[in-house]
């Protein structure tokens, strides 16, 4: 299965948060009445989850467990560009980089 290419350095992907740092997000879902983010930066994975609109970096490793699941699959199916539109960012991020 060919994979598809997703851009997600973009700008209707960027959120600023309290302290300034851009991140972005990789993908949303909402399970339960509850909305959960794969957001992203240049260095990692960031797992959080909207509570009375704020985003909240998550700490159940229930939860994070999941997710990581669902982004094992989002990797097996999609090529996220890094910064510069060359690579994987998903290889680096997930420690799958050829040297």
């Amino acid at each position: 299965m060919e994979k598809k290419i997703y851009k997600v350095f973009s700008p209707e992907n960027e959120i600023t948060l309290n302290d300034g740092e851009k991140v972005y997000v990789l993908f949303d879902l909402y399970e339960n009445g509850e909305r959960f983010m794969v957001l992203v930066n240049d260095e990692a994975f960031i797992f959080v989850k909207e509570e009375n609109g704020r985003l909240i970096e998550m700490t159940d490793e229930g939860e994070i467990d999941i997710l990581i699941d669902l982004v094992e699959q989002f990797a097996e199916e999609n090529f996220v560009l890094d910064r510069d539109n060359k690579s994987n960012l998903m290889d680096r991020l997930m420690g799958n980089e050829q040297d």
